[in-house]
């Protein structure tokens, strides 16, 4: 569907207005809406200069509070304030770290010495030395062993 203002963008947001007790829906690109319905100073608080509404999508901190999700990505920049405690107490920080399982330095360390011991194997074979891919394959298959029992041992 097509904003009514501009009938060119794709209509994103509705405004509901009455009209002579009928209820009427009229549907917005984000631009126009944005224009039309959503001032800087609606979107100011007078306390702090905060800003109570995102500009872009129309979510204010009250909707946020309601329904637990912003409305468009500018909303992390414009409802900050309510925003990121929220993230905070979900993540544990402001910025996603990723998945990542505690590994300890001597893990780290096997699986350094894994990777390069891999990359040896498939050196010497190039090189056709097996007597050295057979001495190296030797120590991987002993460190991957180490791991996969440690790996059991945590799982």
């Amino acid at each position: 569907m097509l904003c009514c203002h501009c009938k060119k963008n794709q209509a994103i947001k509705t405004h509901e207005k009455t009209i002579d007790g009928k209820k009427q829906t009229e549907y917005y690109c984000l631009d126009c809406y944005h224009r039309l319905f959503i001032s800087a100073e609606e979107a100011e608080k007078t306390a702090g200069g905060q800003i109570a509404m995102c500009p872009y999508c129309g979510t204010s901190e009250e909707d946020f509070r309601v329904r637990g999700r912003v409305g468009c990505a500018q909303c992390y920049r414009y409802l900050a304030g309510v925003v990121l405690p929220v993230v905070i107490r979900m993540q544990g920080d402001e910025a996603h770290c990723g998945k990542r399982r505690e590994i300890s330095d001597e893990r780290e360390e096997m699986i350094s010495r894994r990777n390069f011991l891999q990359n040896r194997v498939e050196e010497y074979m190039r090189a056709k030395d097996y007597a050295a891919v057979k001495k190296c394959s030797e120590e991987l298959k002993k460190l991957k062993k180490a791991l996969y029992e440690e790996d059991a041992g945590h799982g």
